[in-house]
Parts: structure tokens; sequence; C-alpha cells
């Protein structure tokens, strides 16, 4: 849980997601929780521009840091 200007993100991170096996692990936890925070998977997956699954944003670890959420 991360939290900027006083408001709640819920936060998984992640090295590569290279598979589907690998996508479900980093994202169904996310899923499985039932609230109304911003949802965010950061990883360092190449080529990743900004998307959104179900409602949860994935990001590139680079523009997580420089650009934040």
């Amino acid at each position: 849980m991360y939290q900027a200007w006083r408001r709640t993100h819920l936060l998984q991170a992640s090295y590569i997601i290279a598979d589907d096996a690998t996508r479900e692990r980093e994202f169904g936890n996310l899923r499985s929780i039932k609230d109304n925070y911003p949802k965010y998977v950061i990883s360092m997956t190449p080529l990743l521009t900004k998307n959104d699954d179900d409602g949860i944003t994935h990001l590139h670890l680079r523009k997580f840091l420089t650009e934040g959420l």
C-alpha cells in the first residue's frame, strides 16, 4: 500500500511479466481485492506502454520512478 497526498493506492511489483501464468499471478491478487482504491502493477516488462487490465494499471518501472502514478 502506498499513500501519496493522503490517497491510498495498491501496488504490486514484478520483475518481468513474460507469460500468462505470471500475468495471472501478479494481476489476480489485486483483482481479488474488492475495494475502490486505484490498483497498479509495476514491472520492467520490455516495450510496455501504460495499459489497463480490469481496472488495474500496468506501468513500466522507469515511468513510475520518473513520473509517478
